[in-house]
């Protein structure tokens, strides 16, 4: 009777185990899995989304791009799954990506107001996030480049940077800003 327990507990704890190193490893083994190289992850963003689980954008690569973005999210049990990236820039016969490149998401942010008749607005928040190794110069904007009520991150290491864009209301806001014609206007970017 000893040795039945005895096997049960080594089962349970070997379960446990195996169960906790899938667990820590599930960043790595999700972005292999997608097809991603997972030696070439640099995290960018990190946040909630509207159910409570952590997300992550990140930029990492694969066999057919240099960059490509992923917007990865993490679920009660603690595994992280990829939920979409960023599309794919080029056709077959070009040699060059597009840059930067693009990946939005969305999550709620609230209630924006309440009315006497009891009908509510909601807000949402809408987010762009651009990368790119293309830099040529500190990334600026002139004045008018980006419309009002769009609040801007930049993060610049050399020729690398990001640009997260946010803007509260309707998508086309952010829908119609082109990132890549605004950074050659203002000569930040090569072509």
């Amino acid at each position: 009777m000893k040795k039945v327990y005895i096997i049960v507990i080594f089962i349970l704890v070997t379960g446990i185990i195996v169960f906790n190193i899938f667990r820590i490893n599930s960043f790595s083994l999700a972005i292999k899995k997608a097809g991603f190289n997972p030696h070439d992850i640099i995290p960018l963003e990190s946040d909630f989304d509207a159910n409570g689980n952590e997300i992550k954008i990140i930029k990492t690569s694969s066999n057919r791009q240099e960059i490509v973005l992923v917007y990865m999210v993490k679920n009660k049990m603690g595994f992280w799954s990829v939920g979409y990236w960023s599309p794919y820039q080029y056709p077959d016969e070009e040699s060059q990506e597009t840059q930067p490149v693009c990946i939005g998401w969305m999550k709620p942010a609230g209630v924006k107001w309440y009315y006497i008749n009891g009908n509510k607005t909601f807000e949402t928040e809408w987010h762009l996030l651009y990368y790119g190794n293309n830099a040529i110069k500190l990334i600026e904007f002139l004045p008018d480049q980006i419309p009002d009520n769009v609040a801007v991150n930049i993060q610049q290491a050399g020729n690398e940077y990001s640009i997260h864009l946010i803007h509260f209301g309707a998508p086309d806001v952010l829908n119609n800003i082109n990132m890549r014609s605004i950074l050659l206007e203002a000569k930040c970017i090569k072509e």
